[in-house]
């Protein structure tokens, strides 16, 4: 019997096959996990499916999925940094999106632009977190450390800024400015390293140096060498504070949600630790409890 109320934070839908809403519902059945939430494709990334959305609106799209899946998917929207941001914020809030998603590498973006100012403060003003994707990642890694985000956090002290994947592999940075700054906090997505628990290979994925479960090896994740080590999460944890950390699953890229659940399960943390990061604390950042 599932005893710890799990919600899968960081979750992509699409159109395509294999990604559709009823997609998830079923690997979330099949995890025992109650909740998600759920991000439309992010522009200009999703250009090429675009046509498939409501007047080619994608946050319109995934607000009318999660009110016919209401009691199982929690939406968050997308952006298009090419249209009004501030109407485009407005017309999220009035769908009941619950946050942002932005992915500084893959939309070409720094946190410290200027044209983004009037967008956060109007995300100030409605309440809506955003989720930035941080690490080193994509042709221009570093434009997310944490050095960017504690910045931001200072020019907009009442927005709610979750640096995903932990700004991997800088924990230590990630970790300093959320024990510094009250509204930052720490996704855990695919960067906790799990192979005390799951037997792992060498492999590669698009050119890069990764591992891959031997058991599963459509699942992949960074080399364990530099993901987090769950002995540091719960030093963290332990001295940071557990309402800072919020697991998330990155699917459909990853299918097995059930790894980094049994990963922060089998850690010493109190049951009340595990309850907030397994999904207390997204559910009340998405005013969703």
């Amino acid at each position: 019997m599932q005893l710890v109320l799990i919600v899968a934070n960081h979750c992509h839908l699409s159109v395509k096959e294999g990604e559709r809403p009823e997609d998830l519902i079923r690997d979330l059945n099949k995890y025992g996990i109650a909740k998600a939430v759920v991000y439309p494709p992010i522009p200009p990334i999703s250009d090429k499916i675009r046509k498939h959305f409501p007047g080619e609106n994608q946050n319109k799209w995934v607000a009318k999925v999660c009110r016919e899946y209401e009691d199982r998917l929690i939406p968050w929207a997308t952006v298009d940094l090419s249209k009004d941001l501030v109407q485009r914020a407005e017309e999220a809030y009035e769908l009941e999106c619950r946050g942002f998603k932005m992915h500084p590498q893959g939309q070409g973006f720094k946190l410290l632009d200027s044209k983004l100012t009037k967008f956060f403060e109007k995300l100030e003003e409605l309440k809506m977190p955003v989720l930035f994707h941080t690490g080193y990642h994509g042709p221009d890694p570093w434009i997310t450390h944490p050095m960017y985000v504690d910045l931001l956090s200072r020019r907009h002290p009442e927005l709610i800024i979750i640096m995903e994947h932990m700004s991997f592999p800088f924990y230590l940075e990630a970790a300093t400015v959320a024990a510094h700054r009250e509204n930052v906090y720490l996704g855990l997505t695919k960067i906790l390293r799990v192979d005390h628990l799951y037997k792992v290979k060498l492999s590669r994925r698009k050119g890069l140096r990764v591992q891959v479960l031997v058991e599963d090896e459509q699942e992949y994740m960074m080399p364990q060498s530099v993901c987090l080590p769950p002995e540091k999460l719960v030093d963290f944890v332990k001295t940071i504070g557990a309402d800072k950390f919020i697991w998330g699953a990155d699917w459909p890229m990853s299918r097995r949600l059930d790894i980094y659940i049994n990963v922060i399960k089998s850690t010493p943390l109190t049951e009340e630790e595990k309850e907030l990061i397994l999904g207390k604390n997204i559910l009340r950042l998405s005013r969703a409890q």
